[in-house]
C-alpha cells in the first residue's frame, strides 16, 4: 500500500509538472505579443524558454520522482500538460497579458508625468532665456543688416586680443601635457 502511494504521489507530481510547462509557455507567448518580438527575438525567446523548462522539470523531477525515467512520467507530463491547455490556459494568458498591459500603461503614465514635470520646473529658466535672447536676437538682425563693418571694427577692438590671448593659454598647457610632441611654429 505503502509503495502505491509512492507511485500515486510520482505520477501526481508529473501531472504538475506538466502543468508548470504549459503555465511557462503561456508566460512566454504573453511575452511575445506584449513585446512584439521579430524573428531574432523570437529565436532568443524560445532558447531561454527551453533552458528554463528544462531546468524547471529536471529539478522538479528530481524532487518528484527521484530522477527515474520511466514510461509514467512522460505520460504524467504530457497528460499535465494537456490538462492545462484544455483547463486553464485561456485564463492564466489574460492574466499575463493583463500584467503587460498594466505593466506598459503604468510606464507610459509614469513617462508623461515625469516629461510634464520637467516642462513646468523649466518653464521659468526657458522663459527667462528666450527674454534675455530676444533683444540679443534682435541686435543680431540689426549687425547682420549693416553688413560686415560692424564684425570688422568688433575684431579689431576685442578679437585681436582674445586670439592672442587664447594662443598663449593654448603654448601653456600644451607645456603640461608632457606626452605630446611640441610641434615647431
Amino acid at each position: 500500500m505503502d509503495m502505491l502511494i509512492n507511485q500515486a504521489g510520482a505520477f501526481t507530481s508529473t501531472i504538475v509538472i506538466g502543468m508548470s510547462a504549459g503555465l511557462l509557455y503561456d508566460y512566454y507567448r504573453a511575452v511575445r505579443a506584449a513585446y512584439k518580438l521579430r524573428k531574432i527575438g523570437t529565436f532568443i525567446g524560445d532558447v531561454v524558454y527551453w533552458l528554463v523548462t528544462t531546468a524547471m522539470v529536471f529539478g522538479m523531477l528530481l524532487w518528484g520522482t527521484w530522477g527515474e525515467l520511466r514510461l509514467y512520467v512522460f505520460i504524467g507530463i504530457g497528460l499535465g500538460a494537456l490538462l492545462y491547455f484544455h483547463l486553464f490556459s485561456r485564463a492564466a494568458y489574460r492574466v499575463f497579458r493583463l500584467k503587460f498591459y498594466i505593466i506598459h500603461r503604468t510606464w507610459a503614465l509614469l513617462l508623461w508625468t515625469v516629461h510634464w514635470l520637467w516642462m513646468v520646473v523649466t518653464y521659468p529658466v526657458r522663459l527667462l532665456l528666450f527674454s534675455l535672447s530676444y533683444p540679443y536676437r534682435l541686435l543680431g538682425s540689426i549687425v547682420n543688416k549693416t553688413g560686415g563693418g560692424f564684425k570688422t571694427a568688433w575684431y579689431r577692438l576685442v578679437g585681436r586680443r582674445v586670439e592672442r590671448g587664447l594662443g598663449g593659454l593654448r603654448r601653456r598647457l600644451s607645456r603640461l601635457v608632457f606626452w605630446r610632441k611640441k610641434k615647431d611654429d
